[in-house]
């Protein structure tokens, strides 16, 4: 992958991101989860960074990433972008590197958190299991529950995966349980009735509205108490993935590991948790 470019298709999506598209025209093959390397032609030959893929080999989509840009990199891209929208580029790939250890079909519950485009890491684990599902695989029948944890800053921001969340609802039902959190309150939010609802809320309270696709809770989380409130739904093996900010990852991090402790003296609790595992990503790249 890495000795060959390949063509990559580059598309604005808003105001703060952009899409980068590379078909897979040669079956090569990625874990959920997992992250490369882009290299571009022309454009700072040298740099080379990291993105996390956010589509599965089983989708036959290729590999898509969602980019909000910083600097370097990233930001001459969006640069491009203001004036074209579309664009092809040139690549060299390097990879793929990371993902889990652990074999999330071997779960009963798989907790996903993310936070802005950390999401590009917990998709694919959500679409895996939705295909698997679909599929009829044995290989779904220890999932009980998925519970999808994703803080965002705008509403526009939930367009990116949209379409793949109510595919996955669909397949899926009552084993996926959506939580998206939007942080910034926008002034007015269409219901399903077509009516608008006025949002005039402190950022500090957290107000509960029901777009079309699937509900939305807006203000502020407080991760701590949203992971804490599944605490009497934990199943024997359960797995925290999380993906985002340092400030995300250190609050998972350490509500996973006061939940541990459900596993301690089992015989006399009755909790019938076996074993709370955690794997982050730290997406502050």
């Amino acid at each position: 992958m890495f000795l060959k470019s390949r063509l990559a298709h580059l598309t604005k999506l808003d105001s703060n991101s952009y899409q980068i598209l590379i078909e897979n025209g040669r079956g090569y093959k990625w874990r959920p989860g997992q992250h490369v390397f882009l290299r571009f032609k022309g454009l700072r030959l040298l740099d080379s960074h990291p993105f996390s893929i956010s589509t599965t080999t089983e989708s036959g989509e290729g590999m898509k990433f969602i980019v909000v840009p910083k600097d370097g990199l990233t930001k001459a891209h969006f640069t491009e972008l203001d004036r074209q929208i579309e664009l092809n580029k040139q690549v060299y790939i390097d990879g793929p590197y990371g993902g889990t250890f652990r074999d999330v079909t071997k779960f009963d519950k798989i907790v996903l958190v993310a936070s802005g485009s950390g999401v590009t890491a917990t998709i694919p684990f959500l679409s895996y299991i939705s295909q698997l599902h679909q599929q009829g695989s044995p290989l779904a029948d220890n999932l009980k529950c998925i519970n999808f944890i994703w803080v965002v800053r705008n509403q526009s921001d939930v367009a990116w995966f949209q379409d793949e969340l109510i595919k996955c609802q669909e397949i899926l039902g009552r084993k996926l349980h959506l939580d998206i959190r939007v942080c910034h309150f926008p002034d007015q939010v269409e219901n399903p009735a077509g009516t608008k609802v006025d949002l005039e809320k402190s950022m500090d309270s957290e107000t509960m509205v029901n777009i079309p696709a699937f509900p939305v809770t807006y203000g502020k989380p407080k991760i701590a108490q949203i992971l804490n409130s599944l605490k009497t739904s934990l199943s024997r093996r359960n797995i925290f993935i999380c993906s985002g900010s340092p400030t995300i990852l250190g609050q998972v991090s350490q509500t996973v590991s006061d939940l541990q402790y459900l596993i301690f003296n089992n015989d006399l609790r009755h909790t019938g948790v076996e074993e709370v595992y955690l794997h982050t990503e730290n997406f502050s790249w």
